[in-house]
């Protein structure tokens, strides 16, 4: 059969306007993309995390109140804790979350809660690893005991294990780091390679250190008395384990996360392939004319 040239531009002109050869294979898919989100949704989820940690920290004085110690005037207050400066980082990228929700374009404030939130995450299921596991094993490896006079025995003394309640003890230990670990994967981006799990699980393990044997110097004791009961070697060996968890966690956080994005890339990258064999066999049909 010849074609002639009006021929050649009426089936491209047809070809065009073909409802399978415009069918392109979907754009690729990450975890990522998630953030495209409806706002609704992510400013609810950002507001619920910035709420608790707020909340959890306007109850700090139900922990000295229970401890039976005024933490505020020793030297570092609640924050010689590592738990309430996992709980500010946290709380402030919730914050910022909020912000670049309203504002996605800024990148001063894409920087900023990459900063918090980086060390965050880890840091805040490191927490919650430690806080309990010892608490499982003995609450007074977390808070000093208090002595209360024996009602029975006059003028003896009986220490008692202090707990703190369980509304408290969830939004300082629990809730910080699953709420972040959703925020991560589900409304934020991969970390980059260049993200130094050396870098940023070892900083903030080193600065803590530091500033825990700070306060010690000038409050007599470590903030956890499990840190003032070990010997020092003991000491080094619980920093050193600690700085281990927290530069896994963060080589964790980032793969997984990389890992996440390639699966979904992969699955959707298949579901278009019936597409691309669409316009070949369109292609097929012009050079059988």
């Amino acid at each position: 059969m010849h074609i002639g040239p009006q021929d050649l531009r009426t089936l491209q002109q047809v070809s065009s306007l073909s409802p399978a050869a415009s069918i392109q294979v979907a754009p690729s898919t990450s975890s990522s993309d998630i953030s495209m989100a409806p706002l609704a949704l992510k400013l609810a989820f950002h507001a619920l995390g910035f709420a608790s940690c707020f909340t959890a920290f306007s109850e700090l004085q139900t922990v000295s109140a229970v401890s039976g110690v005024d933490i505020e005037d020793e030297f570092g207050g609640h924050w010689q804790f590592l738990t309430n400066i996992g709980l500010t980082f946290t709380g402030i990228s919730f914050f910022l979350s909020i912000l670049l929700d309203l504002a996605p374009h800024v990148k001063a404030l894409r920087s900023a809660k990459l900063f918090f939130a980086t060390p965050a995450l880890p840091a805040e299921f490191l927490i919650a690893a430690l806080y309990w596991t010892l608490l499982s094993i003995s609450p007074d490896l977390l808070i000093m005991p208090v002595k209360k006079e024996d009602p029975l025995n006059p003028g003896v003394f009986i220490e008692h294990s202090v707990r703190l309640p369980l509304w408290l003890d969830l939004r300082l230990h629990a809730f910080p780091g699953v709420l972040m670990l959703i925020d991560y994967y589900a409304f934020s981006p991969s970390w980059s390679k260049n993200t130094h799990a050396l870098f940023v699980g070892g900083l903030p393990t080193l600065i803590y250190v530091s500033w825990a044997t700070v306060c010690a110097h000038f409050n007599g004791h470590y903030p956890y008395p499990l840190l003032t009961e070990a010997s020092p070697t003991g000491r080094v060996g619980i920093y050193a384990g600690s700085l281990a968890v927290m530069i896994s966690l963060t080589v964790f956080f980032r793969e997984s996360h990389v890992w996440l994005d390639k699966a979904l890339h992969t699955g959707v990258a298949g579901s278009g392939a019936g597409s691309s064999r669409g316009k070949v066999d369109l292609k097929g049909k012009k050079k059988a004319l």
